[in-house]
């Protein structure tokens, strides 16, 4: 009889149980979108949530990094082992990016995971980035091994360009649509009537914003160089463009602190 492998081994073969590729789409794919859904503050910037995330302005890059993770985690799971080397090699790319992001992630998020434990439980699914980065980094490393180790720096240059398509396609987004955000907090911002309608415009056609996209206008309705008709018309424009009362969202962020 041959001996069984070991635990991590059988974790980190090239060739993938029925069990694991189950886990695979289970965690890697199902759970992500599943914690993007129901996420209460992380990237939602929502002012009614006790919790309060840094991570809100830049939820642009947050999905579309998370988006190319699973986009490529499920063509690789479904035709992976039928690509040539260099789609496996950037696909590897891709996919241990994703192994880093979740990381990174999980550990941003440990003190509100910890504080969710003691308070409802709920903080456990505050540690699934961690074992969606493992999912990630295995299938990572099978796509890199995909079709052996020939040309290693011809493999090697591919699998930066996975990472590097990775990283700048979400940063690249991520910088346009905040400065659509900058510009149209800077016109409400100015007192001018036309420009504060056109930065008005500007706000309410950014769809992907949550709250934390009008930070500026409460900044500067809270400023003790705006005067009280300035007030008035940042008042005025935060309740055209989110539906929401400014003072009551000072209100909440001034408790939440």
């Amino acid at each position: 009889m041959q001996p069984q492998n070991g635990f991590w081994k059988r974790q980190f073969s090239s060739e993938p149980s029925r069990a694991q590729n189950s886990f695979d789409v289970l965690i890697g794919e199902i759970a992500p979108v599943l914690c993007l859904i129901f996420d209460p503050f992380v990237f939602t910037g929502n002012r009614g949530s006790l919790l309060g995330s840094f991570l809100a302005p830049y939820r642009i890059f947050a999905y579309l990094a998370i988006g190319l993770g699973l986009l490529a985690l499920t063509i690789w799971l479904t035709f992976g082992f039928r690509f040539k080397a260099g789609w496996s090699k950037f696909t590897a790319g891709v996919l241990i990016s994703g192994a880093f992001f979740s990381g990174i992630l999980g550990i941003i998020l440990i003190p509100f995971s910890l504080l969710g434990l003691f308070m409802a439980g709920i903080g456990i699914f505050g540690f699934i980035p961690f074992v969606t980065g493992f999912v990630y980094l295995r299938n990572g490393m099978r796509a890199f091994r995909n079709h052996g180790e020939n040309q290693k720096w011809l493999a090697l240059s591919i699998f930066i360009s996975g990472v590097l398509f990775t990283l700048a396609v979400p940063t690249l987004i991520q910088w346009q649509t905040s400065r659509v955000v900058t510009q149209g907090n800077q016109l409400i911002s100015s007192g001018d009537p036309k420009m504060v309608e056109q930065g008005v415009v500007f706000l309410k056609g950014a769809f992907w914003c949550n709250d934390s996209c009008y930070d500026g206008v409460i900044d500067a309705y809270l400023s003790p160089q705006t005067s009280e008709t300035q007030r008035i018309v940042l008042a005025d424009s935060y309740s055209e463009i989110t539906g929401k009362g400014i003072d009551n969202i000072i209100q909440q962020i001034t408790q939440g602190d």
